[in-house]
């Protein structure tokens, strides 16, 4: 799965959370706070995540203050899908 694969995932998922993400251009710098993403929009997304990426992130990952921005997840994603390679 690319980086842009993976964004568009996050994407999607978002969109069923958070109001009006179609307008905002999700670069890795956009806070998941920014987009309303409270601790329970938090754990809907990531479980959203997981379904569309066919992933089970590791619990220890899941913090929410490492997890800030769509880059955080983009690279959560990637590290997770890499894990799952090997």
């Amino acid at each position: 799965m690319t980086n842009m694969e993976i964004k568009n995932q996050i994407k999607e998922a978002l969109q069923g959370l958070a109001a009006g993400v179609e307008q905002v251009e999700l670069n890795d710098e956009v806070l998941l706070s920014d987009l309303g993403v409270d601790s329970i929009k938090y754990v809907e997304l990531l479980v959203l995540i997981e379904e569309g990426c066919s992933i089970t992130f590791d619990e220890s990952d899941l913090g929410m203050e490492g997890l800030r921005s769509i880059g955080d997840l983009t690279a959560l994603v990637g590290k997770t899908l890499a894990g799952q390679v090997s």
